[in-house]
C-alpha cells in the first residue's frame, strides 16, 4: 500500500495517497523509515503501466529474476565458474528470494544493486587503464542503493573495507576506487540525515533474536521459512505467530551443522586461491576538490529539507528534525577526515600483498557474506535491527561461498557430494513448497470485500477505522462504488438513519468508542468473515435485513 499511484480515499488511509512526485516524497519522509528511491522509481512505473497488483508486482519480480545472472557473472569473474553455476542456481530456487520477489517491495532492488555495485568494483580493479564511465556508473549504481534501503549503507561499508584491507600497504597513494567510495558517502550522507528524521516514525516490528536469525541465515539464507511479526511472514488460515519462532525440528540442527561445514569449507578453499588474484588500481579518481563540491551540495540538500519540513511542521516539529539539522555538517567531516587520511595512505606502508581470507577478490565475496551480517547482529544487541527481508542483499554472497564449499566437498570424495546434491534439492523443494502459501499479512481482505460486494446495497454506509492495518481494504473498495466514513459516525449515522452500516473489523480489533456509540440505535444482522478480517452489518432497529 505504500506504492505510489495507488488511489486511496483521503483521510482514511495510512498510508496517504501518492498520485504525485511531491506526494510521494513528503509521504516518505513523513510516515515511514525506508528512503524514497524505490518509491520514486515506482511512481515513474505507476504513471506508465497503473497500478494494478501484477503491474505493482513485476518490477520486483523483474529485478529478483535479474540477481541470478548477475550473481553467475560475479562467479565468474572470480574465476569459480561451477560454483557461479551453482551458487545462481541456489538463488533461483531460493524460497525467500523468490518470495520477496513476488512482493511490492524494495529488496530484490536492494539486492540487484549490491550484486550489481561489486561486479562494477571488480571490473574497475581489472582494467589496464583508468575509465571513467565505468567509475561514474559504479557511484550511481551505489547512490540508487542508498536511495532503496538504509541496510545499503553495509555494502559500501564493505566495498571500503575491502579497499582498506587490501591497499593500505601496496599502493602508494589512495586508490581512485577507494576515492569513489568516499565520493558516494559523502553524496549519500543527506540520505542519513534524512532517515535520522524518519526515526520518530511508525517502525516495523525488528527482532534482537540474534541466535534465531543466525542459526537461519546460516542454512542458505532463509531456505526455511521463519514466521513472525519481525520476518513479515504470515499463513493467512493460521493463528498469529509469535514475534520470532524458536520451534527448531531435529533434522533443522543437522541442516545447519551441514550449512556450518559447507561455509567453513567455501571460506577455507577461497582463502587458499587468492594468492593468484592481482587487483589493478589508479591513483586518480575524485580529488579532494570534488570531495568538497560534493560536500557542499550534500549539505544544501539537508538544510533545504530542514527548512522545508519546518516550514509544513511548524511548531510541530520534533527533536528527530533538530537531530537532522545537526547533522548537516556530516559531510564536511567525512571530506575532512578523508583529506586526512588522504595525506596519511603512504606512511604505514607495508611490504607485498595482503593476505588472509578477506584478501582478493574472493576475499571481497566473503567479506559480503559475513561482515555485514556481524555487524548487524552487534547493532542488535543494543536495539533491535533485524529482519530477513531487509537482509536479502547479503544471501547472493553467502550462496556463492555455499556453493565453493560445496565444489570443494564434492571434489574430494563424489559420493558425499552426490548425497548433498539429492539432500539440497530436497531441501529446497520444501522450501518453495512452504514458503508458496505464506503472505505479508494473514488478513484476507480480497475476499471479504468480494463478499461484502456481493450483498452491498447503494444507500449502505461503510465504516472504517483509519489505520495501517484496515489501508489494504481500500485497495479493493473504490469510493466511486463504497460510501467510507472514517470519522463523525454519530453525525453520519444521524444524517443516514434509514441506511444500513457495515463495519469493517481486521485483526479481532475492538470497535472505537466513537463507532460503539454511533451504532446504539442499531443492532447486528449479519457478519461476512475471511481470514484475521470481518464485516458487521447493523441494521437500524426499525430496519429489516
Amino acid at each position: 500500500m505504500y506504492v505510489p499511484g495507488i488511489r486511496l480515499p483521503e483521510g482514511l488511509s495510512q498510508p496517504r495517497q501518492r498520485l504525485t512526485l511531491v506526494s510521494v516524497l513528503t509521504g516518505t519522509f513523513s510516515s515511514d523509515t525506508h528512503p524514497p528511491g524505490y518509491y520514486v522509481l515506482m511512481w515513474a512505473w505507476t504513471k506508465c503501466f497503473g497500478a494494478g497488483i501484477w503491474s505493482i508486482r513485476i518490477p520486483a519480480a523483474l529485478l529478483g529474476l535479474g540477481c541470478v545472472p548477475l550473481l553467475l557473472w560475479l562467479g565468474l569473474l572470480l574465476r569459480q565458474p561451477a560454483a557461479a553455476w551453482i551458487g545462481a542456481a541456489l538463488l533461483a530456487v531460493n524460497g525467500h528470494h523468490v518470495f520477496w520477489s513476488r512482493t511490492a517491495r524494495m529488496f530484490s532492488l536492494t539486492c540487484f544493486l549490491g550484486l550489481l555495485a561489486t561486479v562494477l568494483l571488480l571490473y574497475l580493479l581489472r582494467t589496464k587503464r583508468s575509465n571513467r564511465p565505468l567509475a561514474v556508473a559504479y557511484v550511481v549504481v551505489l547512490l540508487l542503493g542508498l536511495s532503496a534501503h538504509v541496510f545499503f549503507w553495509l555494502v559500501l561499508g564493505t566495498h571500503g573495507l575491502w579497499i582498506l584491507w587490501n591497499e593500505w600497504s601496496n599502493s602508494q597513494s589512495m586508490p581512485s576506487a577507494f576515492r569513489l567510495q568516499i565520493l558516494a558517502f559523502i553524496l549519500g550522507s543527506p540520505l542519513l540525515a534524512f532517515s535520522a528524521y524518519q526515526s520518530g516514525t511508525f517502525v516495523a516490528p525488528l527482532s534482537n533474536a540474534v541466535g534465531v536469525y543466525a542459526r537461519e541465515f546460516v542454512q542458505f539464507a532463509f531456505v526455511l521459512p521463519l514466521q513472525g511479526f519481525s520476518t513479515g511472514l504470515y499463513l493467512p488460515s493460521g493463528p498469529f505467530p509469535p514475534i520470532d519462532d524458536t520451534h527448531v525440528p531435529g533434522w533443522h540442527i543437522a541442516f545447519l551443522l551441514l550449512s556450518l561445514v559447507l561455509l567453513f569449507a567455501g571460506v577455507l578453499a577461497l582463502s587458499q586461491k587468492q594468492r593468484q588474484e592481482v587487483l589493478r588500481t589508479f591513483d586518480d579518481g575524485p580529488s579532494a576538490k570534488i570531495w568538497v563540491t560534493a560536500a557542499s551540495l550534500a549539505m544544501l540538500a539537508i538544510l533545504a529539507f530542514v527548512f522545508v519540513a519546518r516550514r509544513i511542521l511548524g511548531s510541530s516539529a520534533h527533536g528527530t528534525l533538530r537531530t537532522t539539522e545537526a547533522m548537516s555538517i556530516m559531510p564536511f567531516l567525512v571530506t575532512a577526515l578523508a583529506i586526512v587520511l588522504e595525506r596519511c595512505w603512504g606512511r604505514f606502508r607495508g611490504e607485498g600483498p595482503r593476505l588472509g581470507m578477506f584478501a582478493g577478490g574472493q576475499g571481497l565475496i566473503v567479506m559480503l557474506a559475513l561482515v555485514p551480517f556481524a555487524i548487524l547482529l552487534a547493532a542488535s544487541g543494543l536495539t533491535p535491527m533485524l529482519n530477513a527481508r531487509g537482509m536479502m542483499f547479503l544471501d547472493p554472497y553467502l550462496l556463492l561461498v555455499l556453493a565453493v564449499g560445496f565444489i570443494s566437498v564434492f571434489s574430494k570424495n563424489r559420493w558425499v557430494g552426490i548425497v548433498l546434491i539429492l539432500l539440497l534439492a530436497l531441501v529446497h523443494i520444501d522450501g518453495l513448497r512452504e514458503y508458496r502459501p505464506m503472505a505479508t499479512d494473514p488478513t484476507d481482505y480480497q475476499s471479504l470485500v468480494k463478499e461484502l460486494s456481493a450483498k452491498y446495497r447503494q444507500d449502505d454506509i461503510v465504516f472504517v477505522q483509519p489505520g495501517l492495518w484496515t489501508t489494504p481494504f481500500l485497495y479493493y473498495m473504490t469510493p466511486d462504488r463504497y460510501r467510507l466514513v472514517g470519522d463523525n459516525y454519530r453525525h453520519i449515522n444521524q444524517k443516514y438513519a434509514d441506511s444500513r452500516v457495515w463495519v469493517i473489523v481486521s485483526y479481532h480489533q475492538a470497535l472505537s468508542d466513537d463507532m460503539r456509540s454511533a451504532l446504539q440505535n442499531r443492532h447486528l444482522v449479519a457478519s461476512l468473515k475471511a481470514a484475521h478480517a470481518e464485516a458487521l452489518l447493523y441494521s437500524p432497529e426499525s430496519g429489516s435485513r
